[in-house]
């Protein structure tokens, strides 16, 4: 099967199922959750295709294969061409969509996961989660897993690797580990361009690491556009330009976001995602004002501020921007109108009235 784009491997077929391995006493790893499982020894057969518009991931688990050996059992679901790929706007922690799962090692020891989080270039982790507690990363990598997770319960058991789908060449760790794997190899070509992904690596040990925990990715999204950094655009100032997303940065303002959205998010491939609406229909100084809402300051408790409206969300290719967009105006109290071909919006609260008038009180027309 020839590559069409991203990442692609050797596959059998059956899409959205439920991989299941046992080997003899080792790890029990994910749960069971698509309608069918399938029991082999070792590495889970899977397919990874790219979409050619997206370059984004699909997977698909395939009949089971037996080959003997090992000390790791696996049971774990992976996502086929049913779950659709996504965006990250952003701050938002998701479990992602499992792609990839192998052993290696004496005894099957080591078990690696490859997580697609994103479709789009250009997250980045903000923090990881395992079994429902944030933990510490440690800064000194490891040569083939990446940063080490600290603590008494994963220290030495646990590491985590991110890419931001800027990468030009596949993981070494996944080539060497795994690229001569007689039923599903990974192979140099496997780079996964414009994806954002992590690899979890974990370390079976009887005594003391014999569960593979529940992970969360917490998720600085992709780079949005702001009209106020624009110096093209009336009011802005800066060198963001709608034209070249690589000028664009990470942003969790409802407004910016929505604006992008509505413009049209482009993926890699050269789709996009999105309203398509003209700039011209989006006045620059009615944006650029719903988002300085967004940013004010405000006071809470213990004497400190935040920003008044934020948001993070996750959203799938394969919805309507139009909803999306009403989840967005609800995290910015926001009313959005079409007057006169153009959209505006109202965030927070009312203004005051400019005018008070009494019942009774002459009106002067002149």
């Amino acid at each position: 099967m020839p590559q069409v784009a991203g990442f692609l491997m050797a596959g059998f077929g059956a899409a959205g199922a439920t991989a299941a391995a046992t080997l003899g006493g080792g790890f029990a790893i994910g749960a069971a959750a698509a309608a069918a499982s399938t029991s082999i020894f070792g590495a889970i057969t899977a397919k990874l295709l790219a979409s050619v518009a997206t370059t984004a991931l699909m997977t698909a688990i395939g009949p089971g294969t037996t080959r003997g050996g090992g000390g790791i059992s696996i049971s774990a679901t992976l996502h086929g061409e049913a779950s659709p790929e996504t965006l990250i706007f952003g701050l938002y922690a998701t479990a992602g969509h499992a792609t990839y799962v192998n052993s290696h090692g004496p005894s099957n020891r080591f078990v690696t996961y490859v997580i697609e989080l994103c479709s789009a270039p250009g997250c980045t982790l903000s923090r990881l989660m395992l079994d429902d507690d944030y933990v510490d990363l440690g800064t000194t990598l490891h040569p083939d897993y990446g940063q080490p997770v600290l603590g008494e319960d994963y220290e030495g058991f646990a590491w985590v690797k991110f890419y931001d789908g800027r990468q030009t060449a596949a993981d070494p760790m996944l080539v060497a580990k795994y690229g001569a794997d007689p039923e599903m190899p990974w192979a140099a070509s496997a780079v996964g361009s414009g994806i954002c992904y992590a690899i979890l690596t974990f370390r079976y040990s009887a005594r003391n690491f014999n569960q593979v925990p529940r992970w969360l990715f917490e998720v600085r999204g992709v780079p949005v556009y702001d009209i106020r950094k624009d110096s093209t655009v009336a009011g802005g100032s800066g060198s963001h330009r709608w034209g070249n997303p690589a000028t664009w940065e990470w942003s969790d303002n409802p407004a910016l976001i929505a604006y992008t959205i509505k413009r049209g998010y482009p993926l890699p491939g050269g789709g996009v995602w999105g309203g398509r609406i003209a700039a011209d229909d989006l006045r620059p100084a009615i944006w650029a004002q719903a988002a300085n809402a967004c940013s004010t300051q405000v006071a809470i408790a213990g004497g400190t501020t935040e920003r008044r409206y934020r948001c993070g969300l996750e959203i799938g290719l394969t919805s309507e921007p139009a909803a999306a967009l009403a989840e967005i105006n609800k995290a910015m109290s926001a009313e959005v109108a079409d007057v006169g071909g153009s959209w505006t919006l109202r965030v927070g609260a009312p203004a005051l009235p400019s005018l008070w008038r009494q019942e009774g009180e002459p009106i002067d027309s002149r």
